[in-house]
């Protein structure tokens, strides 16, 4: 009795098979890759803002007019203020990633502790706002500490985000714009 033939696959089937190998193999050297690094990571950097303190940390302060002066932010949602000048809120980034905020700490015109969670669980942490009068105004640090459990997206954000301290950057910049033209 005659063997029955096997069916060849189309070579659609077979690129379409090489593909999705290709992208299962990239993914899992992205996840390796994530597991020999820390899943902590922390960030620091200063500026001095012409103006006075009060104004430059009520400024930072006030998270629900964030939207007037940064330029990354798209939304502030779900505010919602609670006692000692605490507050919670949900940030919305022009990518559209989400952010749940809150005020950990608040000490006028010295520290504002802000925790961050990613809606989706993919980062966690703090950014500390420190607050000194110089010579010069007021010197704003942020040190940011944040946690990247997930070694698949600790990989990515290491491969595509080089520069931990680019995000600070860009927030004290626009902090500093917005507080010294107000200032003028």
């Amino acid at each position: 009795m005659a063997e029955p033939k096997k069916k060849k696959s189309s070579p659609l089937m077979r690129g379409l098979a090489a593909v999705l190998t290709l992208i299962a193999v990239a993914c899992g050297g992205v996840a390796a890759y994530g597991l020999t690094l820390d899943e902590t990571h922390k960030a620091s950097e200063s500026t001095v803002i012409k103006a006075e303190i009060e104004d430059v940390f009520a400024r930072q302060l006030d998270v629900q007019k964030h939207k007037e002066w940064r330029t990354d932010v798209s939304e502030i949602r779900d505010f919602k203020a609670e006692e000692e000048g605490k507050a919670s809120w949900v940030e919305v980034w022009n990518d559209g990633t989400e952010m749940r905020m809150w005020f950990a700490e608040v000490v006028k015109d010295k520290t504002l502790k802000v925790r961050t969670e990613h809606t989706k669980g993919v980062f966690f942490g703090t950014w500390t706002f420190t607050f000194e009068e110089v010579e010069e105004g007021t010197k704003v640090t942020i040190t940011e500490e944040g946690r990247i459990p997930n070694a698949f997206f600790r990989g990515m954000n290491a491969l595509m985000n080089r520069d931990q301290g680019a995000t600070i950057r860009g927030h004290l910049a626009a902090l500093k714009a917005a507080s010294e033209k107000a200032a003028k």
